[in-house]
């Protein structure tokens, strides 16, 4: 071999670089995915709760008003269908003669965590 001639490659030094390099920046991305993998998570069980709370306020919107009991507050019930959600419903008077406030909260079953509310006036007009 001549000792004039220089031999192609990498030094340790420039390999373990470039590791760090492709570390360091692999890192902040990778927690980018788990973090947006959480946030979908958490919009689903949101978006589950919104529609389990609109599918209870529709029962009751099919209720007569006057079987709306004012000052009813119920025990947390769960879905049949559902049974990792609970909900809640209050039907209370607003002040306005004729108009009924229902309130309708969906909670996790295990932590009873308030995931969704949703608050409606009713009339007997």
């Amino acid at each position: 071999m001549n000792s004039g001639q220089k031999i192609g490659g990498f030094t340790l030094v420039e390999v373990l670089l470039a590791t760090l390099i492709i570390v360091v920046a692999t890192v902040p991305i990778m927690n980018a995915f788990f973090q947006g993998t959480r946030w979908t998570a958490e919009s689903r069980e949101m978006i589950m709760a919104l529609n389990l709370a609109q599918m209870v306020l529709e029962k009751l919107y099919d209720k007569e008003y006057d079987e709306l009991d004012a000052s009813e507050v119920t025990e947390p019930i769960s879905f049949d269908e559902y049974p990792q959600y609970k909900y809640q419903i209050l039907v209370e008077d607003n002040g306005i003669e004729g108009i009924k406030r229902i309130k309708v909260t969906v909670y996790d079953a295990d932590t009873m965590k308030e995931l969704a509310t949703l608050v409606t006036d009713r009339s007997d007009w």
